[in-house]
């Protein structure tokens, strides 16, 4: 399902199949594990991601990845394209890294789509990697920079599939993985031709495991 994904992975170093990698059961959801990503910290007990207050501080004295960039001088920013208030993702990305949060409400209050737009869980990837790539433009002017983007075509059951995506499975969320694969590929191919590559990181990482049980039992 990611030939290109598979192709990257024997360019770079890959924590992968067969290695000591793993995530643990707290690192099941999404803000579990963007905080054990960036901070090395596990969320020992789960609670469903609504249930998290939005103004309260998410893990206080925590010294995060986002923290030594930013005393290092580095210009924070994360992009996705959901309400990042959701499980408190603004609030611990802003306290751990001073980070500049575009989200769904960021591209509507600046005009790159309707006040009424919402697809998938805001915008969808598609529009993610282009808004990324505007964005890595003027962040080259801000160097050193660290641009995290969380996608979400592929997060939920049978996930998000694009207009323009094609259909060569015979299930939408196989399409959707396939059509994910490629648009990752073309964005890491597309940033390795600008002229901050030479002297960037790239890493690619799931947030967790898919949670589209069935078809992972029929795969």
């Amino acid at each position: 399902m990611i030939p290109n994904l598979s192709r990257l992975r024997k360019e770079g170093i890959n924590f992968g199949a067969g290695s000591s990698f793993m995530a643990s059961g707290a690192m099941g959801w999404t803000m579990g594990s963007l905080v054990a990503q960036t901070a090395g910290i596990n969320i020992k007990s789960f609670r469903a991601q609504d249930d998290f207050d939005p103004n309260a501080t998410v893990i206080p004295g925590a010294y995060a990845l986002g923290n030594i960039l930013e005393d290092n001088g580095y210009t924070n920013m994360f992009l996705l394209g959901s309400d990042a208030n959701y499980s408190s993702r603004s609030t611990y990305f802003k306290s751990h890294g001073d980070y500049d949060i575009k989200d769904v409400y960021w591209a509507k209050n600046h005009g790159l789509i309707s006040q009424e737009y919402w697809e998938n869980w805001g915008f969808e990837d598609k529009k993610l990697f282009d808004y990324a790539k505007n964005i890595l433009s003027d962040l080259k002017n801000k160097q050193p920079f660290n641009l995290t983007i969380l996608t979400a075509d592929t997060h939920f059951y049978d996930g998000y599939l694009c207009p323009d995506c094609e259909q060569t499975e015979d299930s939408q969320y196989s399409n959707v993985i396939r059509c994910s694969d490629k648009r990752v590929y073309s964005f890491v191919k597309w940033c390795e031709t600008q002229e901050w590559y030479p002297n960037t990181t790239i890493i690619l990482v799931g947030d967790h495991l898919t949670m589209d049980d069935e078809w992972s039992k029929k795969n």
